[in-house]
Protein backbone atom coordinates (compact mmCIF):
# COMPACT_ATOMS: atom_id res chain seq x y z
CA UNK A 1 0.00 0.00 0.00
CA UNK A 2 0.92 3.46 -0.43
CA UNK A 3 -0.28 6.70 0.03
CA UNK A 4 -2.55 8.07 -3.04
CA UNK A 5 -0.87 11.05 -5.49
CA UNK A 6 -3.23 14.18 -5.13
CA UNK A 7 -5.02 13.05 -8.79
CA UNK A 8 -5.75 9.57 -7.44
CA UNK A 9 -7.42 11.56 -4.70
CA UNK A 10 -9.29 13.42 -6.43
CA UNK A 11 -10.50 10.63 -8.80
CA UNK A 12 -11.51 8.66 -5.79
CA UNK A 13 -13.51 11.90 -4.83
CA UNK A 14 -15.37 13.02 -7.91
CA UNK A 15 -15.35 9.45 -9.41
CA UNK A 16 -14.91 8.25 -12.92
CA UNK A 17 -15.90 9.75 -16.26
CA UNK A 18 -18.19 6.97 -16.86
CA UNK A 19 -20.44 4.97 -14.82
CA UNK A 20 -20.13 1.38 -14.72
CA UNK A 21 -23.01 0.96 -17.10
CA UNK A 22 -20.80 2.67 -19.67
CA UNK A 23 -22.92 6.42 -19.52
CA UNK A 24 -21.77 9.25 -18.75
CA UNK A 25 -21.52 10.21 -15.13
CA UNK A 26 -23.66 13.78 -14.89
CA UNK A 27 -21.07 15.15 -12.47
CA UNK A 28 -18.02 15.06 -13.83
CA UNK A 29 -16.75 18.05 -12.31
CA UNK A 30 -18.59 17.95 -8.87
CA UNK A 31 -16.87 19.19 -6.42
CA UNK A 32 -18.28 17.39 -3.57
CA UNK A 33 -17.99 13.39 -3.09
CA UNK A 34 -21.97 13.73 -2.74
CA UNK A 35 -22.62 15.76 -5.94
CA UNK A 36 -24.30 19.37 -5.58
CA UNK A 37 -23.81 21.23 -2.20
CA UNK A 38 -26.46 20.27 0.51
CA UNK A 39 -27.53 21.58 3.63
CA UNK A 40 -26.40 20.33 5.86
CA UNK A 41 -23.47 18.66 4.57
CA UNK A 42 -23.00 14.92 5.29
CA UNK A 43 -19.66 15.01 6.55
CA UNK A 44 -17.79 15.44 9.69
CA UNK A 45 -16.26 18.39 10.08
CA UNK A 46 -16.47 21.49 13.29
CA UNK A 47 -19.48 22.08 14.72
CA UNK A 48 -20.84 18.40 13.97
CA UNK A 49 -21.33 15.68 16.83
CA UNK A 50 -18.24 15.89 19.41
CA UNK A 51 -14.66 16.85 19.22
CA UNK A 52 -12.43 14.81 17.13
CA UNK A 53 -12.38 12.01 14.14
CA UNK A 54 -15.60 9.50 14.07
CA UNK A 55 -15.23 6.42 13.01
CA UNK A 56 -14.35 5.33 9.32
CA UNK A 57 -17.86 5.16 7.76
CA UNK A 58 -19.91 7.01 10.75
CA UNK A 59 -20.85 9.69 8.10
CA UNK A 60 -22.78 7.26 5.44
CA UNK A 61 -24.07 10.24 2.86
CA UNK A 62 -19.90 11.21 2.76
CA UNK A 63 -19.55 9.37 -0.27
CA UNK A 64 -17.80 8.92 -3.46
CA UNK A 65 -19.72 7.84 -6.80
CA UNK A 66 -17.16 4.99 -6.42
CA UNK A 67 -18.13 4.71 -2.66
CA UNK A 68 -15.39 6.33 -1.02
CA UNK A 69 -16.16 7.44 2.45
CA UNK A 70 -14.95 10.20 4.70
CA UNK A 71 -13.36 12.23 1.81
CA UNK A 72 -15.35 15.98 2.81
CA UNK A 73 -14.83 15.53 6.47
CA UNK A 74 -12.95 13.49 9.17
CA UNK A 75 -9.49 14.03 8.82
CA UNK A 76 -7.40 15.88 6.24
CA UNK A 77 -5.07 13.32 4.37
CA UNK A 78 -1.42 13.30 2.84
CA UNK A 79 -0.95 12.60 -0.38
CA UNK A 80 2.35 11.42 -2.45
CA UNK A 81 2.25 14.65 -3.88
CA UNK A 82 5.03 16.98 -3.50
CA UNK A 83 4.43 21.08 -3.74
CA UNK A 84 6.02 22.03 -6.55
CA UNK A 85 8.73 24.39 -6.03
CA UNK A 86 8.65 24.25 -2.29
CA UNK A 87 11.08 21.20 -1.21
CA UNK A 88 9.39 19.82 2.57
CA UNK A 89 6.09 20.58 1.49
CA UNK A 90 3.27 18.02 0.65
CA UNK A 91 -0.35 18.05 -0.82
CA UNK A 92 -2.77 17.25 1.44
CA UNK A 93 -6.51 16.63 0.49
CA UNK A 94 -10.48 17.29 2.46
CA UNK A 95 -11.58 18.56 5.37
CA UNK A 96 -11.26 17.71 9.04
CA UNK A 97 -13.33 17.60 12.38
CA UNK A 98 -10.84 20.40 13.50
CA UNK A 99 -10.56 23.08 11.29
CA UNK A 100 -12.92 22.78 8.49
CA UNK A 101 -16.37 24.44 8.46
CA UNK A 102 -19.77 24.06 6.48
CA UNK A 103 -19.15 27.22 4.93
CA UNK A 104 -14.89 26.45 3.83
CA UNK A 105 -15.66 22.85 3.21
CA UNK A 106 -15.12 23.54 -0.50
CA UNK A 107 -11.85 25.09 -0.34
CA UNK A 108 -10.38 21.73 1.48
CA UNK A 109 -12.38 19.54 -0.51
CA UNK A 110 -11.71 20.32 -3.91
CA UNK A 111 -8.85 22.57 -3.83
CA UNK A 112 -5.02 20.96 -3.01
CA UNK A 113 -3.77 22.11 0.41
CA UNK A 114 -0.07 21.97 1.33
CA UNK A 115 1.63 21.42 4.58
CA UNK A 116 5.05 20.91 5.61
CA UNK A 117 6.03 17.11 5.16
CA UNK A 118 6.67 17.21 9.12
CA UNK A 119 3.87 18.86 10.29
CA UNK A 120 1.84 15.99 12.66
CA UNK A 121 -1.88 16.84 14.30
CA UNK A 122 -4.94 15.28 15.20
CA UNK A 123 -7.04 16.28 12.77
CA UNK A 124 -4.82 14.81 9.41
CA UNK A 125 -4.26 11.59 8.47
CA UNK A 126 -3.79 8.69 5.99
CA UNK A 127 -5.81 7.14 3.39
CA UNK A 128 -4.09 4.27 1.43
CA UNK A 129 -4.14 2.73 -1.94
CA UNK A 130 -3.02 -0.17 -3.72
CA UNK A 131 -0.86 0.17 -6.21
CA UNK A 132 -1.79 -1.88 -9.38
CA UNK A 133 0.39 -4.52 -10.83
CA UNK A 134 3.21 -3.29 -13.43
Amino acid sequence: KELPTSEQWERASRGALTLADGTATPMPRRSFPWGTPRTPIPAKVDGIGEDGPSAVGGHPDDRSPDGVLDLAGNVEEWTDTPVPGTPGFQIIRGGDWGETTPENVLYFVDVPNQRPAIVRQFSLGVRCVVPSAK
